[in-house]
């Protein structure tokens, strides 16, 4: 039996709706196995003194079978409760089972390789772009919600990077058209709220496929209402080309880098074979130039030369593309 869980990751929000989630069905659960409830009790570990969290952990529950001991902000507990946690975790008779959440990288590593092999480690982050869409139709489903391919598509493109909105999306669309609905663009479109922001492989994958008028779209919305500043754009921008420029090498095939994820690596391939070696380089050219500009040699406006060089690397993609359609030449420019 696992009497402790760790939920962990970057953004408050998700930690929180996946914690909500696990402790729903440990309470279910409990009920179904003893026909009774938790006993539970919620622990701030900022707030509270470590002599509550300790006796909170070591002590049997009275007017109930079993407990649930939720512990928010468990990365700030000392070392005296981390030292009681890890002894409760390795407990498997314990009548206690114990949620922790954690953001921001925080929970020690001593512990965390306790909870991997007698606990579990819950991950509230949302997965590689690739994965997003079964990402977002698994938590739908959890919210008895049936989203169209068009739905799923215009939720994650409007969230962008902040999908710590989508829990409380996704309760909102639950309460106005009940469970079990399915709903398309049109119905969930309404509700979407403002824009948020742009997930910069959003940027990177339009200027790939040479979508200049989708690509300037998402620049705006990187860099609107002070999201981030250019040069932030630019920096991600400047190591997604150069990614490319690696696993290309050459004029050869593109090659196996070791040093980039799957998915990173997938991305840089397919990029290399849209440019080759001469598109790759020239892209370099134009990232180095924005990156003068930006710095002061031109007196442009920071997100108006962005939007022109963004323009001109979805240009410079799109030229590549056609030049290899079959019946054209390869150009160079």
């Amino acid at each position: 039996m696992v009497t402790c869980y760790l939920v962990e990751g970057e953004d408050p929000s998700l930690v929180a709706y996946e914690a909500a989630y696990l402790i729903d069905n440990l309470l279910g659960e409990a009920e179904r196995a003893r026909g009774t409830k938790h006993a539970i009790e919620h622990i701030d570990a900022e707030d509270s003194h470590p002599s509550e969290v300790i006796l909170a952990l070591s002590t049997p529950p009275l007017l109930a079978p079993s407990r649930l001991v939720v512990v928010r902000n468990a990365g700030s507990l000392p070392k005296a409760v981390l030292d009681e946690l890890q002894e409760a975790a390795q407990d498997q008779d314990s009548q206690t089972t114990i949620v922790l959440l954690a953001t921001g990288g925080t929970f020690p590593e001593r512990l965390r390789s306790v909870l991997r092999s007698a606990g579990r480690i819950i991950d509230a982050d949302p997965p590689p772009a690739r994965q997003l869409p079964a990402w977002l139709k698994e938590r739908a489903k959890r919210a008895n919600l049936v989203l169209d391919a068009h739905a799923e598509q215009a939720i994650l493109e409007h969230l962008g990077s902040e999908l710590g909105r989508l829990p409380k999306l996704l309760e909102l669309l639950s309460s106005v058209y009940g469970p079990g609905t399915r709903l398309g663009l049109a119905q969930v479109e309404p509700y979407l709220g403002e824009a948020g922001e742009t997930a910069i492989w959003q940027l990177t994958a339009a200027i790939a496929k040479g979508d200049r008028g989708r690509a300037l779209e998402l620049a705006r919305r990187a860099t609107g209402a002070g999201r981030r500043h250019p040069l932030q754009v630019l920096a991600v921008l400047e190591r997604e080309f150069q990614a490319a420029l690696e696993v290309q090498g050459s004029e050869a095939e593109p090659t196996y880098s070791a040093n980039l994820p799957p998915w990173a690596q997938k991305r840089a391939e397919e990029l290399a074979q849209r440019l080759g070696f001469e598109g790759l380089a020239r892209a370099m050219e134009l990232l180095a130039s924005c990156d003068l500009d930006l710095r002061g040699k031109s007196a442009l406006a920071p997100e108006a030369l962005l939007e022109v060089l963004v323009g001109r690397l979805a240009y410079l993609c799109g030229q590549a593309s056609r030049a290899r359609q079959p019946g054209q030449r390869r150009r160079s420019r």
